[in-house]
């Protein structure tokens, strides 16, 4: 509600456009955490891009795996998908429960195969992941770069 009330003091709706005076004139910027609108556009920032990282999360349990057999939904024939049973660390910016992998990163299905092995023996797994997007195969979901199973 707070943000709605400043953006109000900074905007005049007009039949054309949204008028936007100065923040720093209403004496608003001079503040900690200024509102977007004191970057002198009026508009808010733009989101800053993911950092790039790669981790290793161990001791996940896999609840399912799979080759997707066809493209469908936005993910391509081939790629492999598993989900876990713990969330993954959140200082990575990619789902919690889903990985989903190219297949140009597993081309012979060894990490797959691995994969598979674990999950029917119910063992945990290391996952080695990363939310590289030169990497990932699916928007929003990190890729698998290597697996051991513990």
């Amino acid at each position: 509600m707070k943000t709605i009330l400043i953006a109000m003091t900074f905007a005049v709706l007009s039949s054309t456009a949204w008028l936007v005076t100065p923040a720093s004139a209403a004496g608003l910027c001079n503040v900690p955490n200024p509102p977007p609108i004191c970057d002198g556009t009026g508009e808010p920032p733009l989101p800053a891009p993911p950092v790039v990282q790669t981790v290793d999360v161990p001791n996940q349990l896999l609840s399912s795996v799979a080759v997707l057999p066809i493209a469908t939904a936005g993910h391509l024939a081939g790629n492999v998908e598993l989900t876990t049973t713990v969330a993954m660390p959140h200082s990575l910016s990619c789902e919690k429960f889903h990985v989903t992998t190219k297949r140009s990163l597993d081309p012979n299905r060894d990490m797959f195969l691995i994969l598979k092995g674990a999950l029917e023996k119910r063992k945990p797994v290391q996952l080695r992941i990363t939310n590289d997007p030169a990497k990932t195969a699916y928007p929003g979901r990190c890729s698998l770069v290597a697996v051991q199973v513990n």
